[in-house]
């Protein structure tokens, strides 16, 4: 057991709770009090004046499969010969030794979805990863297939040109979607493609994947930035009764009550935080998510790595700040929404007791640019550190 003592805890569940212990048992948080009592087998770690963040999540990243400082050689993300693949998965692609794992978890961020690109229509399965330095995809890995990745807009548009081949156009793209779709249901049904050799075995493995949408286990997790696409993409989520989260979702608040009948999730970003050159991604939507926040839209933030280095999440949601986002919403975007977006709100996302013990220990403010974070834990063990006042650690 380990007992981090005295820290200032920013829970997000439950307010700032001051000199307060976290008793860590079996890679979860066991009990959250004032002066603790600890045994003496227990690993006593002194954060006394420190501030206890639960750690970081960023609901869109190609960590792993986009390789930091390698992009050329290193890109997994799309195969781009088939619109329509989602029986491939991000974790067949994953590089556990990418070498911005530990350059994100020094600075805070424990849990990440790696997904596949959004060239295709429907591209492949995304996966939730735990950021464990040296370690093996296996030790990882929290969920192989968090969502179905697509994308819509100009990314289809523009490569599937350039190709001479379907969809060239937005309403191509909406069609074969619609097309796979249908499909699906016919399968559930009882239809069966044709049966030609290899053709008819990959038609099969995409209808099993896409009977997961219609299960609800998981979202389709849809790349798209003006408000038509958006709108193309909850128009065929309620066609099809399946559930659906907008990833960059740049024109968001300009679809407010149309966001809000659809209960989809919204993950921001990295539009805003860096200078993008779509111009499909051109509104200022930085200083405007005070819109969502006040229809009570949840929305979480992501890098997009590596377009945005995932060590910079926290400086990138600083500017959010800037434009008059509260830190508490700011905090709540990549912790606790993250995790509701995510589908593990009863795993991480907070300090609570059950939860898994991802901790972030830091000098001040995860949004100040001056803040030195001290520690990091993932499932209650220490992945980062750096010296200060511990009665264990040199």
């Amino acid at each position: 057991m380990k007992l981090l003592k005295g820290g200032r805890l920013f829970t997000v569940s439950h307010g700032i709770l001051e000199n307060t212990d976290i008793l860590i048992k079996d890679k979860t948080i066991f009990k959250i009090e004032e002066n603790i009592i600890p045994s003496s087998e227990t690993e006593i770690i002194d954060i006394c004046g420190k501030r206890v963040y639960p750690g970081l999540i960023d609901c869109h990243t190609h960590l792993g499969l986009d390789e930091e400082g390698d992009w050329e050689n290193k890109n997994e993300l799309n195969e781009m010969g088939d619109p329509i693949t989602p029986q491939l998965r991000a974790i067949d692609g994953f590089y556990p030794k990418d070498r911005a794992i530990k350059e994100a978890v020094s600075a805070g961020i424990t849990t990440v979805i790696t997904t596949t690109g959004s060239i295709q229509t429907i591209s492949g399965q995304a996966a939730a990863i735990k950021l464990i330095p040296d370690s093996h995809v296996s030790e990882m890995l929290l969920d192989p297939c968090v969502g179905i990745k697509g994308g819509l807009g100009e990314n289809p548009k523009y490569f599937y040109q350039k190709m001479q081949k379907m969809p060239t156009s937005r309403m191509g793209s909406a069609y074969l979607i619609r097309q796979i779709l249908s499909d699906t249901i016919a399968y559930q049904k009882g239809w069966h493609p044709r049966e030609d050799g290899k053709s008819f075995w990959n038609q099969k493995e995409k209808l099993k994947v896409l009977n997961l949408l219609f299960d609800k286990k998981i979202p389709w997790r849809v790349h798209a930035h003006r408000d038509y696409d958006i709108l193309t993409a909850l128009r065929i989520a309620r066609e099809f009764d399946i559930n659906v989260v907008i990833e960059h979702a740049t024109e968001a608040p300009l679809i407010v009550d149309e966001l809000i009948n659809s209960k989809a999730g919204v993950v921001i970003g990295p539009v805003g935080f860096t200078v993008s050159k779509k111009t499909e991604a051109d509104y200022p939507i930085l200083e405007n998510l005070n819109v969502l926040v006040q229809r009570g839209i949840r929305f979480a933030f992501c890098t997009d790595h590596p377009i945005i280095s995932l060590s910079h999440l926290p400086q990138a949601v600083a500017q959010a700040i800037h434009y008059g986002l509260s830190e508490e919403k700011a905090l709540q975007a990549i912790t606790i929404n993250a995790a509701e977006i995510l589908g593990m709100p009863d795993r991480i996302g907070s300090i609570d007791i059950g939860k898994d013990a991802d901790l972030i220990i830091a000098d001040g403010s995860i949004f100040d640019f001056n803040t030195s974070i001290k520690m990091v834990l993932v499932n209650g063990n220490v992945v980062v550190k750096k010296k200060y006042l511990s009665k264990n650690i040199q």
